[in-house]
């Protein structure tokens, strides 16, 4: 492959889906589900970084729909990969006398693919989506150059009402095996990283609502955890935290065994947090049943991910939208090749190695 290509595809049995690839990395983007990125290819390698869940997801429009509320429904029909999350991160609440659903409208809903441009050594794929719920309007352009193994990703919303609003925004990927081992390890600009304050899980071995330096932590039993070292699967842990304090928005993940690994950096002064969630096995009922293993790192405006009245009264992070005003993310995910660690990711997405 001498260039970037993009080409139309579909995801089960009818889910719209384009695929942006080049000769390092390769993305669906899963236009009938929240513009998903369902996979990130590191294609010299041909590993899928991102992580899957362990049973199959529902496809829209089959069989009976499914029962329960919005938290219920993202189960049944998430399908892995990295999501979109607004105006909502976390449980469902009302806000203005809108019922937002669990991890926001965006992720679930379809989105237009809007443009294809073809610039000779870029591909820029450009999709949007109004949402029913909220006066927001989204548009997403996601570039991939010929030669180059980033995707950089740039994401605007508006508010197109007449009143501010108040949201939470984020970025959700989550990795996952044949990448993700217990022999990764994460690198961050994060100084900091404080526990769910309400994470009360069987497989949570941290205590509740505390903030250590970035990356050890103590257990409930006083004993030291790095937390750049995944657990490993089968483990049974299940924990959620959230970076902050960032010197610089980035973090890493490297495989040292498969000789790469998968960066993200992003604008710190629009999402100044990250959240932080381990699963090895923890979540031992509904949905994973012990199956799951999974790390995401989640760049987010606003935490906790609680839901959007829980940021408000907690630590009044929400982002609020004037009437007319829109803000614009840019995010870049990055492969790299090696065995050491990385020291910093510019905004540009250079590695630099330690």
């Amino acid at each position: 492959m001498t260039k970037a290509n993009v080409t139309e595809t579909v995801v089960g049995r009818s889910l719209r889906a384009v695929v942006l690839e080049n000769d390092w990395l390769s993305s669906t983007v899963v236009l009938d589900q929240g513009a998903d990125i369902l996979t990130l290819v590191y294609v010299p390698k041909g590993i899928d970084v991102l992580w899957k869940p362990p049973r199959p997801p529902r496809d829209p429009g089959v069989g009976p729909t499914p029962s329960g509320d919005s938290f219920a429904l993202w189960l049944a029909h998430y399908r892995g990969g990295w999501q979109t999350i607004f105006p909502n991160f976390g449980q469902a609440v009302e806000y203005k006398e809108a019922l937002l659903d669990f991890h926001g409208e965006a992720a679930r809903i379809p989105w237009q693919l809007e443009a294809v441009d073809d610039e000779g050594e870029q591909i820029r794929l450009t999709v949007g989506v109004r949402l029913l719920k909220s006066p927001f309007r989204i548009q997403r352009v996601m570039a991939l150059a010929a030669h180059q193994p980033q995707l950089t990703i740039s994401e605007t919303i508006t508010n197109e009402g007449p009143e501010p609003m108040e949201c939470m925004w984020g970025h959700h990927p989550t990795f996952g095996a044949p990448f993700l081992s217990s022999e990764c390890v994460i690198d961050t600009g994060a100084r900091a990283i404080e526990s769910d304050d309400s994470y009360n899980v069987s497989g949570n071995d941290l205590p509740l609502g505390q903030t250590w330096a970035w990356p050890q932590v103590n257990n409930r039993q006083g004993n030291a955890v790095d937390l750049s070292r995944p657990p490993a699967p089968g483990s049974g842990y299940s924990r959620v935290l959230f970076l902050k304090d960032f010197q610089e928005s980035w973090y890493a993940i490297t495989n040292p065994t498969l000789g790469f690994g998968v960066g993200v950096v992003w604008d710190g002064a629009l999402f100044p947090y990250a959240c932080f969630w381990q699963e090895s096995g923890g979540v031992r009922q509904h949905p994973f049943y012990g199956a799951a293993y999974a790390t995401a790192i989640e760049p987010n405006s606003s935490y906790p991910g609680q839901g959007l009245r829980a940021a408000i009264q907690k630590t009044g992070t929400q982002l609020t939208f004037e009437p007319g005003q829109s803000l614009t993310l840019k995010l870049i995910a990055v492969f790299y090749e090696g065995h050491q660690r990385v020291a910093h990711i510019d905004p540009q997405g250079h590695v630099t190695r330690r």
